[in-house]
């Protein structure tokens, strides 16, 4: 926790640096290695340096392309570690949802004794068993009371995850909001009056987001991480990747990517369902895809210079 407030304000101090330090280690790094390599061995093969230049070049093309959208992501960047800093729900939230979590799976644990089923799993053996019952119908009861617990279990995580989220969503927006009438960031009194209108409007909305987005989650990270490439405009290589598997684009674009977080900022902006602030989210990121890229590429960059999680 030490380490990710401290690694907050160097970013809101120098996120333009730090951006720009990771694309010269990114277009240097193949080079140094091919030098360091020519040092130790004395030789080095054909292939390798090929290779080694093409990625330098590569690296350095691309950072010339995308340069002002890499300004225009350190910029957002900064915006947001001075809203972290200046409001500190944003700084202690994660650990105490982190608290909520460990608490959660503590009871989850000890309330299964209560679960109105006779399942049995034996850690030793890996074997499932059921203790008394024989019968099938008293068998795919078991197992149903046990699937159901599970879901509870996972669907009150996913809820602690929806309500940080759109607080985290909420307070950014107010501070966007003070900061631009009074230049002065919201208060602690004021951040709690804001909580207080989510859990009285909004309750609906976290409990149907945990489960529309808390359990399509995993699906869209996979399927998302696989079809990244095709998504991204201008690509080289999307073609590629589209002429390949075109069943697994159409079926991220058309069942899963609507199903984000990105909904929050609809709900909290205009106040709106979270069915239809899923639709507008979608349509808002499809208009703006080429800025969401260069903003996510750029804090993958952060990660790779820190060694770090920027969430």
């Amino acid at each position: 926790i030490t380490f990710s407030h401290m690694w907050t304000r160097i970013l809101r101090d120098h996120a333009h640096c730090l951006a720009w330090l990771g694309i010269y280690i990114l277009v240097t790094l193949p080079l140094l290695c091919l030098a360091f390599r020519w040092l130790w061995y004395g030789q080095v093969d054909r292939l390798t340096a090929i290779g080694s230049i093409f990625a330098a070049a590569s690296f350095a093309l691309l950072a010339c392309r995308t340069e002002k959208h890499l300004d225009r992501a350190t910029s957002c960047l900064h915006c947001a570690c001075h809203c972290v800093t200046d409001i500190p729900i944003l700084e202690i939230g994660a650990a105490i949802t982190t608290m909520m979590k460990l608490a959660l799976l503590l009871a989850s644990i000890y309330l299964v004794r209560f679960v109105p089923t006779t399942l049995h799993f034996e850690i030793r053996t890996g074997k499932l068993d059921f203790l008394f019952y024989e019968s099938t119908a008293e068998k795919i009861a078991d197992i149903s009371a046990a699937v159901l617990y599970c879901i509870f279990v996972l669907w009150s995580w996913n809820v602690i995850n929806a309500f940080w989220e759109l607080i985290i969503v909420a307070l950014t927006v107010l501070w966007y909001v003070d900061r631009k009438d009074n230049l002065e960031p919201p208060g602690i009194f004021r951040c709690m009056e804001v909580l207080g209108v989510l859990l009285r409007f909004h309750s609906g909305s976290i409990a149907l987001a945990a489960i529309l987005i808390g359990f399509l989650r995993p699906f869209r990270f996979v399927l998302g991480t696989l079809t990244a490439v095709t998504r991204m405009p201008q690509n080289p290589f999307s073609f590629m990747q589209m002429s390949c598997c075109p069943c697994i684009v159409d079926c991220y674009a058309m069942f899963l990517d609507q199903f984000s977080a990105n909904a929050f900022v609809d709900v909290v902006l205009h106040g709106s369902p979270l069915w239809p602030a899923m639709q507008n989210a979608d349509v808002v990121m499809e208009r703006c895809q080429t800025t969401a890229n260069s903003l996510n590429g750029t804090t993958f960059i952060f990660q790779v210079i820190c060694l770090a999680l920027t969430w």
